[in-house]
C-alpha cells in the first residue's frame, strides 16, 4: 500500500565566514540536543533567495 504525502518545497541556507558554517542549536523536551542548518519552507509565490532571507 503506498501512502501519497505532499512534497513540501523548502531551502537550506548555508552562511560561511572565516572557515565557520552557522548552525542552529535545538534543545527537545527530553533535554537532548541537535544542531541543523537554518532553513525554511517556501512560501507560494516566494523566491528561493526571498525565502533565505527570511
Amino acid at each position: 500500500m503506498r501512502v501519497d504525502k505532499s512534497i513540501r518545497k523548502a531551502v537550506r541556507t548555508f552562511i560561511v565566514q572565516n572557515d565557520k558554517v552557522l548552525v542552529i542549536k535545538y534543545l527537545t523536551g527530553k533535554n537532548k540536543e541537535f544542531y541543523d542548518i537554518p532553513g525554511g519552507k517556501i512560501e507560494n509565490g516566494e523566491k528561493n533567495s526571498d525565502t533565505s532571507i527570511r
